[in-house]
């Protein structure tokens, strides 16, 4: 399942699809999963509908609030987890809001924090960068699906994924402000 049809999101359950894997999909903008439909997914009308028989759900939304909303709401993602599923978090959250998931899950349901590095190319070519945060046993059972995305290199315990996504995006604005001042100057100089 994935839940979060954006940019990322439709790309990554596209991606999916393309595998052969069973894909079901939800969106808060109901017309966002026709796409994906004409394409061989299916949809359910709420979020805990949405993981009801499948084994990895997958969130992939704008920010922490509409993570929470999606899996804390009524008819929320955690309402429909049962023992043996696995939550794989890609959306860039923080560790805050993967441990407040992780904290709402029922029990025996694996939470795995894999945020990306790449865009929307990177996503349709399956060539995306993930940072896994997890238990050595939730990281494996979900290697196989997350390797059909890109290199999902496993950091470190739950929410660590997290953690590392927000360390590499410091790093990014750090070079691009960087840069841009070094613009600046050169313009300031007449170059």
């Amino acid at each position: 399942a994935v839940l979060g049809l954006g940019a990322m999101g439709s790309r990554i359950a596209a991606r999916l699809l393309e595998s052969g894997r069973r894909v079901v999909v939800w969106n808060r903008t109901a017309d966002r999963t026709d796409e994906l439909t004409a394409r061989g997914a299916e949809t359910a009308d709420t979020p805990a509908l949405t993981v009801d028989g499948v084994d990895v759900v997958v969130t992939m939304l704008a920010d922490p609030d509409a993570l929470l909303a999606v899996v804390l709401g009524r008819d929320g993602v955690a309402d429909g987890l049962r023992a043996g599923q696995t939550l794989v978090e890609m959306s860039t959250v923080g560790p805050t809001a993967v441990a407040r998931v992780r904290d709402v899950v029922p029990a025996g349901v694996g939470v795995v924090d894999a945020p990306v590095l790449g865009s929307i190319g990177e996503a349709e070519r399956g060539s995306l960068v993930l940072f896994v945060g997890a238990e050595e046993e939730d990281a494996a059972r979900v290697q196989p699906l997350l390797a059909e995305l890109g290199d999902a290199i496993h950091v470190g315990g739950p929410g660590a994924g997290a953690a590392a996504k927000l360390v590499a995006n410091s790093t990014l604005f750090g070079s691009v402000s960087v840069l841009g001042e070094a613009l600046a100057l050169a313009d300031h100089l007449g170059l």
